[in-house]
């Protein structure tokens, strides 16, 4: 059953084996440029400002780091694009 396996796409086993390829020092230092940029951009500019595109990017791919979510990832690259 060859074609069953190739007409489904990605099968668990893949997506499993993809997990764990970010450095856990990246994840850290990411988080933490978010938790200092996150309340001096509050202070500065307010709660409005994480409306726009940008800081839902970098909030979102905050996420997407921890969770190595390619999809995620990538809807924010064009949803700041």
């Amino acid at each position: 059953m060859i074609g069953a396996h190739h007409a489904r796409g990605w099968s668990e086993e893949s997506a499993g084996d993809r997990r764990g390829l970010l450095p856990p020092a990246l994840k850290w230092c990411y988080t933490a440029f978010v938790a200092l940029l996150v309340p001096v951009y509050w202070w500065h500019y307010g709660p409005i400002n994480f409306l726009w595109f940008s800081n839902i990017a970098l909030l979102t791919t905050l996420v997407a780091v921890w969770r190595e979510s390619a999809l995620l990832a990538s809807m924010m690259a064009l949803a700041v694009v």
